[in-house]
């Protein structure tokens, strides 16, 4: 993953709850090299789901780092209880499971984000980061799990019809994508990553049933999906 420039010094930090598998040495290691990081601040620490679900409901973190094996109910029965409680805490999935049953169930109860525990420490930020801001981040080394999961999520959704078709997001890069910008272009108008606009493409491509850039644009400009985007 690029690293993005991020301020040095913002003006509000981020607010995390980490609750990564039963790890109690991982966690700690997880907190000592986060708070060092301007940009974050440590509300809690859990490693038992209904203990999470409380701190969510409590702390109101941005983002919750969880881990699949938790002890009590696990990390996917976290993630899609915070996801149906209305809770505004985006979700970053830390695993360091490969089989991909898990990791499409975690991404169905409703994760934000997908990272291997290999991760360096700057993916981890970075991608906290993007997360508490929006975007959808995977780790490169779980994408392609992540990648069949969009595009049959994606195709099941083709079906309907109308602006909630497209989300914002995908909107704003298709309109960017008519301007003629590569994916690289959009990505720093954007502040994402050159491999999130290409996730998000793939998307749009599978809903709009394209099979270029251009077919896309044309079939959104049809069905009126771009109006309502400022240019």
């Amino acid at each position: 993953m690029k690293r993005k420039a991020f301020q040095e010094n913002p003006e509000e930090t981020i607010k995390l709850v980490i609750a990564s598998e039963d790890n109690p040495t991982y966690s700690e290691g997880l907190r000592l090299l986060l708070q060092r990081e301007p940009w974050f601040e440590i509300v809690g620490i859990s490693y038992d789901g209904e203990d999470v679900i409380r701190k969510a409901e409590e702390l109101a973190p941005d983002v919750i780092i969880i881990g699949l094996e938790m002890l009590g109910i696990s990390g996917i029965e976290v993630t899609k209880r915070i996801k149906a409680s209305q809770l505004h805490s985006r979700i970053l999935i830390l695993t360091c499971c490969t089989e991909e049953g898990p990791l499409l169930a975690a991404m169905e109860a409703g994760a934000d984000g997908c990272l291997s525990t290999k991760a360096s420490t700057i993916q981890l930020a970075d991608s906290l980061r993007a997360i508490h801001f929006g975007d959808i981040i995977f780790d490169s080394r779980l994408a392609p799990l992540v990648m069949k999961h969009v595009r049959d999520a994606a195709k099941a959704a083709s079906q309907y019809n109308g602006m909630n078709i497209l989300s914002g997001r995908q909107a704003e890069i298709l309109k960017l994508t008519s301007k003629g910008l590569t994916n690289k272009e959009i990505g720093s108008a954007l502040c994402v990553s050159e491999r999130t606009v290409q996730a998000h493409l793939a998307v749009i491509f599978s809903k709009l049933s394209a099979s270029s850039r251009a077919e896309a644009v044309a079939l959104a400009l049809d069905k009126g999906l771009l109006s309502d985007v400022s240019p």
